[in-house]
């Protein structure tokens, strides 16, 4: 396998560049988004405060510019949980965290997203928004469906996991939805995911976490009609006693009513999977699917390619006593 040597796209020497997200167009650009830190000094150590964009045009990357940037009288100017998809008429829809609870929402031709005048106006989709790790997320439905889930902390009520979506490809936004409400007020919602089977089926999945700032479990909800309606959501898994989490699942269609949960979690940080045959109705028990493997490192991340085939990602060290492994996997050392 021949990989180019890594290089600095973000040159943010001394600033923190966080939270990447690659998109692909149709007409072969990649499209790059990540958080950085652009304002004060490098003494400052400050959280990001600006969405950074450049492209891939298949031979060189642009250089980078910001399309957001923090308003300044937000005293902790935080910008993080970057998402988006690329729709049919090769638009790109934009969500992420910023700071003091906001939530918002932007846009621009893939074409024209290397220009900062290229982008609409961000949409400030809610101020209650939770603000943890990834606790938003967005989906795409043929031929001008927008769908967003987010957890929600409206002020003196219990947190909730919401649903809004735009049907006229993010001009204007429902009402929220709430999916799910947090029995517990020292409960809420991060690391929520989006799927979207068509033409109507859409899947989330998100992180129950307390106050010690563990995921203490990992809920599931469907909607059969588009968004309309959704199904009480079900638990996967649940932290037990000493355990360490339940966290950062991601979900893939595997078949017709064929669903694969794969998050990490369980005595240590070790990969899990469950599966269901009836589209998320029941689970299988977790599996320890890859027993050499161990580490609290983000989702595991799914493509499928041209010939339908689905390849998993995982972001994972060698498990203590199986380093022997690693004669096996290329790259490892």
């Amino acid at each position: 396998m021949n990989c180019t040597l890594p290089f600095n796209i973000s040159n943010s020497e001394g600033f923190v560049s966080v939270d990447p997200l690659l998109l692909a167009d149709r007409g072969g650009l990649v499209h790059l988004f990540w958080s950085e830190r652009v304002t004060g000094t490098k003494e400052d150590s400050g959280p990001p405060d600006a969405v950074m964009y450049a492209v891939w045009n298949g031979e060189n990357w642009s250089e980078p510019i910001d399309i957001f940037l923090s308003p300044p009288e937000n005293p902790n100017r935080n910008i993080a949980g970057i998402r988006g998809v690329i729709d049919d008429q090769g638009v790109i829809h934009l969500v992420w965290i910023g700071p003091d609870k906001t939530f918002f929402y932007s846009s621009a031709l893939a074409s024209e997203a290397g220009k900062a005048s290229g982008w609409q106006k961000p949409y400030l989709l809610a101020k209650d928004q939770t603000g943890t790790q990834y606790s938003a997320d967005i989906a795409y439905s043929s031929p001008q469906t927008l769908h967003v889930l987010y957890g929600r902390s409206a002020e003196d009520a219990p947190r909730t996991v919401s649903y809004v979506r735009s049907v006229d490809g993010g001009q204007n936004w429902s009402e929220p939805v709430d999916i799910y409400i947090f029995t517990d007020l020292e409960r809420g919602a991060s690391n929520i995911r989006l799927l979207v089977d068509e033409p109507d089926k859409i899947y989330a999945s998100w992180t129950e976490w307390d106050t010690s700032g563990n995921g203490q479990a990992i809920l599931f909800a469907r909607s059969l009609d588009g968004g309309n309606n959704w199904d009480y959501p079900v638990i996967l898994d649940e932290r037990v006693g000493q355990e360490y989490e339940r966290d950062w699942n991601n979900l893939a269609v595997l078949g017709e009513n064929q669903l694969i949960a794969f998050w990490e979690g369980g005595f240590r940080a070790y990969p899990q999977a469950q599966y269901s045959n009836d589209g998320g109705v029941t689970w299988s028990e977790p599996i320890d699917a890859f027993y050499w493997l161990i580490a609290d490192n983000g989702y595991v991340s799914f493509a499928r390619d041209g010939a339908g085939r689905l390849h998993a990602f995982v972001p994972r060290r060698i498990r203590e006593g199986y380093e022997y492994f690693c004669d096996r996997l290329p790259g490892c050392g």
